[in-house]
């Protein structure tokens, strides 16, 4: 930009527009204003803020922390041996109620009864996830081994 030949800065241009004080830009009406046709604002603004801090410490300790919390991993259990036949055991199937599920176990413990003798099923249901409570009531009942089957 130049004004008269001279080199225009946009600090000065905002100074002389009345937009700029001390080095802020004051917004707001003296821009709306500025789109009228032939409108002059004119705007001095002086403040001055001096504060005096007296009980600052002199020594300031931040703890920064982790947003993502810290979460002790779950205790690592080996799996249980592999049984090394399923005669004479107890085997509980599981179901999660899903459709059909149902007609599923009907069949596999018709297999299962008719191919390994003497093993003694017991059905089991509930939610998806079998959860510590009835874990923990299969190995209250003498479970041996879990089938566990869901599906849509």
């Amino acid at each position: 930009m130049s004004e008269n030949g001279k080199e225009l800065t946009r600090r000065k241009f905002l100074k002389d527009a009345g937009i700029l004080a001390g080095g802020t830009v004051v917004a707001g009406s003296f821009l709306l204003a500025g789109c009228k046709e032939e409108v002059e604002v004119t705007k001095t603004v002086e403040n001055t803020v001096t504060k005096t801090v007296t009980d600052a410490p002199s020594k300031v300790t931040l703890e920064v922390l982790n947003p993502r919390g810290e979460v002790e991993p779950p205790a690592v259990v080996a799996p249980t041996a592999r049984l090394d036949t399923l005669q004479g055991k107890k085997v509980a199937l599981f179901w999660n109620g899903k459709g059909v599920g149902n007609v599923f176990w009907d069949a596999m413990e018709g297999i299962l009864e008719e191919q390994i003798p003497n093993i003694n099923i017991v059905r089991y249901e509930g939610p998806f996830e079998i959860g510590d409570a009835m874990a923990e009531q299969m190995v209250t009942d003498g479970v041996d081994a879990v089938m566990y089957g869901f599906g849509d």
